[in-house]
């Protein structure tokens, strides 16, 4: 996948490593059903104020900066976002968290199968049970939304995005007979990156 960025892995992974950076957003699912779609970009989602080290990166392998927003306000944690695009008409983005660790904002998404991460160490992900089967749940946050026009147009836009894809939306909650609050499938749970409901696959080693 990378390298249809024009992005060695290898390189990358030593970006991440250095800047504390992992891959998010559309990545993440598509590699979790097996590439059943080609997400359109890449997400790097970086700790506060390593965003402009991932950005000087991703110039240095052919990209420009097209755009910067500040104070990005559609998602929660989330500060600023730079959107990229290479010679080769590829785009990817930077997100800086408001945190020293993106997965602050990445567990605060608007649905289970875009809650994990490619890190320089392996593929995390909380949902691993429903995103496997292409079944999609709203979390907490979505419900917290102010409930303004602009924001259902970018919840729903999001919804049908996934569905285009494939997967299965569920509103409300978990519908399969469960205990809520402790089973690792609600929404209503609370989670750990490393509680037992987590997918962890790691990546070799360095040589």
């Amino acid at each position: 996948l990378l390298k249809d960025f024009d992005l060695d892995f290898d390189m990358v992974r030593l970006m991440m490593t250095a800047t504390g950076t992992v891959i998010a957003g559309s990545t993440l699912p598509a590699l979790c059903t097996d590439f059943l779609f080609e997400p359109h970009d890449i997400d790097f989602f970086c700790p506060l104020a390593h965003g402009q080290y991932v950005v000087l990166f991703l110039e240095q392998n052919g990209y420009s900066v097209g755009k910067c927003v500040r104070d990005y306000g559609k998602l929660p944690g989330v500060g600023i976002i730079w959107y990229l695009q290479h010679e080769s008409g590829r785009s990817v983005n930077v997100v800086e968290g408001r945190t020293e660790d993106p997965l602050h904002a990445i567990a605060r998404f608007h649905s289970s199968p875009v809650v994990g991460a490619i890190s320089s160490r392996g593929v995390w992900h909380a949902n691993p049970w429903l995103t496997f089967r292409c079944m999609a749940l709203t979390t907490p946050v979505l419900s917290r939304l102010q409930p303004t026009l602009d924001s259902q147009k970018h919840v729903w836009k999001i919804i049908h995005k996934y569905e285009s894809r494939g997967f299965e939306w569920s509103f409300g909650g978990f519908k399969a007979p469960h205990k809520c609050g402790s089973d690792f499938r609600c929404p209503a749970t609370p989670r750990t990156s490393n509680d037992s409901g987590c997918f962890f696959i790691p990546f070799p080693k360095w040589p």
